[in-house]
């Protein structure tokens, strides 16, 4: 049975790393940080590679140039991203990368204006501006050998 869901990645000549069985590819994230297990596999396989969530295949895309191909012009191909369950945080559970395909086509054509080239650029001057305040604050702190309360 396992031997058959794993070969979807192989049969589209995909490299990927090897699937344990039930766990699928996702067994080294127990003793890994996801980031860095990514990024291994990243090194190892190339900017596109098949991975499994347990018998589930799910496709692993690094290349800038193909996530814009994938979620501009062939996101009619590529629409059902991996599902999260709800957190019952309005932020969390509302983020266009976790959203199921008819919930996102509805939500997208909405925010779309807001990230033209103009609105972007004068964003980065507001992001620099509060990541100096920020760093200015955790100076501040560090050198008063003040704890800082940070939100999880």
């Amino acid at each position: 049975y396992y031997s058959k869901k794993y070969r979807h990645w192989a049969s589209l000549g995909l490299k990927g790393p090897t699937p344990w069985p039930v766990v699928g590819t996702y067994f080294p994230y127990f003793f890994k940080p996801m980031h860095i297990v990514n990024h291994e596999n990243f090194l190892k396989y190339g900017t596109i590679y098949g991975a499994y969530e347990g018998t589930k295949p799910s496709l692993f895309v690094t290349d800038p140039k193909v996530t814009k191909d994938i979620l501009i012009k062939d996101f009619n191909y590529f629409s059902d991203r991996r599902l999260f369950p709800a957190t019952g945080d309005p932020i969390f559970d509302n983020n266009l990368i976790i959203l199921e395909s008819k919930r996102w086509k509805l939500v997208r054509p909405r925010i779309t204006p807001a990230f033209n080239v103009t609105k972007l650029k004068q964003l980065v001057t507001l992001v620099e501006e509060a990541a100096d305040t920020l760093a200015t604050n955790f100076l501040e702190a560090a050198n008063k050998q003040k704890p800082v309360e940070c939100k999880t």
